[in-house]
């Protein structure tokens, strides 16, 4: 879901003001309100969708909005231009991408994504290079008059600092959308989205990185941690409960969760097709 392309801004994939709660008050959708939203594809309108297929992510993900709403102004969105290099990415890369900068005045701005194995899981890297840049950081918090005139009706908060969907209604926020920035351990709650000016560097040049969300069945492409291959039966990855669906590459790999104390072993082999798009279930075997 970070790998939001669309431009004029391709570093908005996080923002609230992208969406909105459903009708049924669980879960979200993009806002047809907002500026950007005849730029938003099929496929984006899938992928959103079928996460919530599972009622978990849905309620995480309207709560997170609704948190939103209550606690800040809604004037600043949490802005990564990074995520550009993921609409090609496959693990485990790298793969590059030239991204849209207009703070850079040499048109510069280059990010590369990596995955690598990490808790069970994969990790992805994003390490980034401008230069004359007036205004970098791997994730910062941008004004939403960037793309959008008015703040939506529903911010009612006092607090600056963005929020975004993604993270829940936790305060400190989901631990696993945002790991590190520039190399260091850090939390939603803590980060403070502050920027440096490139033109106080040698050369103008400023580099960064920031590791965000772990996603092995839910991109396409064979997938490793630190024993081997992910996904075969002899070596099953282990099922976080809020990941029950696999990209079609997948398709009849084993995974291992565990229930109620106990453990279980399945196949993603149950095909759902949303808005033409098929990922597959898990499904319990044994």
């Amino acid at each position: 879901m970070l790998a939001d392309t669309a431009a004029p801004s391709p570093p908005s994939a996080l923002a609230p003001q992208r969406y909105r709660v459903k009708s049924s008050g669980t879960g979200i959708e993009f806002d047809p309100t907002d500026g950007m939203f005849s730029q938003v594809s099929s496929q984006m309108k899938a992928d959103l969708e079928i996460a919530q297929q599972d009622a978990n992510v849905a309620k995480l993900l309207s709560d997170g909005l609704k948190y939103a709403y209550a606690n800040t102004t809604g004037l600043k969105f949490p802005s990564i231009r990074g995520v550009g290099a993921l609409a090609n990415y496959k693990y485990p890369g790298p793969t590059t991408a030239h991204l849209i900068d207009p703070t850079s005045a040499t048109n510069s701005h280059t990010a590369t994504a990596t995955g690598s194995a990490w808790c069970g899981t994969s990790l992805v890297t994003i390490n980034e290079t401008v230069q004359s840049s007036w205004q970098f950081s791997p994730l910062w918090a941008d004004q939403i008059t960037v793309w959008r005139g008015t703040i939506p009706p529903g911010f009612k908060g006092t607090k600056v600092n963005p929020w975004t969907p993604f993270n829940g209604a936790a305060s400190a926020g989901n631990p696993y959308l945002l790991v590190s920035v520039n190399g260091q351990s850090t939390s939603w709650a803590s980060y403070d989205f502050s920027t440096v000016s490139c033109y106080n560097y040698p050369n103008f040049t400023c580099t960064g990185s920031i590791q965000v969300d772990p996603v092995p069945y839910a991109e396409p492409g064979a997938y490793y941690n630190t024993v081997g291959l992910v996904g075969t039966q002899s070596n099953p990855f282990a099922l976080a409960s809020t990941m029950l669906f696999a990209a079609p590459d997948h398709a009849g790999q084993w995974a291992t969760r565990t229930v109620s104390s106990t453990q279980e072993w399945g196949t993603f082999s149950q095909p759902l097709t949303i808005l033409g798009s098929t990922v597959y279930r898990y499904v319990k075997q044994k």
